[in-house]
């Protein structure tokens, strides 16, 4: 199944490998926000710690990461001579 989805993407190599490492970050960020939310609000609020940029800042990052991900998938990857019309592998 793989190997036939790959195959649409033969010709620009390199767009593919691009398309699926940015869909991967988008994945990874989106799991790590969360737990970073968690850690936040079981460690740092009840304890009194007023420290939370240690949390809070890897989430703007993490954000910012999955901001320019959506950029790289959406307006960069969405080129005429990125898609096939009528093929047949």
């Amino acid at each position: 199944m793989i190997r036939h989805f790959a195959s649409y993407y033969r010709p620009p190599w390199p767009l593919f490998l691009l398309d699926m490492s940015m869909a991967v970050l988008r994945a990874a960020a989106a799991v790590a926000i969360p737990v970073l939310v968690r850690l936040l609000l079981t460690d740092y609020l009840p304890t009194g710690h007023l420290e939370v940029y240690g949390v809070t800042a890897p989430m703007l990052a993490l954000a910012a990461v999955m901001c320019g991900a959506a950029f790289i998938n959406t307006k960069l990857l969405d080129m005429p001579w990125a898609v096939r019309e009528n093929h047949r592998p």
